[in-house]
């Protein structure tokens, strides 16, 4: 099973597309030092306007597809 790193919560009906699909990643906490610890984990991203993919985020994103 894939995993998705949310970088903040969407709307519900979105997160019932993805449940059951995908583990879902969601940071315990806001901000950008949270979202990059999950980061190494995620095959895929859903991305709002709270976090930014610099070259930092990137490098950690290893398996991101």
């Amino acid at each position: 099973m894939h995993t998705v790193l949310l970088s903040q919560a969407i709307c519900s009906e979105a997160m019932a597309m993805l449940e059951g699909r995908v583990r879902i990643l969601l940071p315990e906490e806001p901000g950008q030092e949270a979202f990059e610890r999950l980061l190494p984990e995620a095959d895929a991203l859903i991305l709002r306007t709270n976090v930014k993919m610099n070259r930092s985020a990137v490098e950690k994103a290893e398996k991101l597809q």
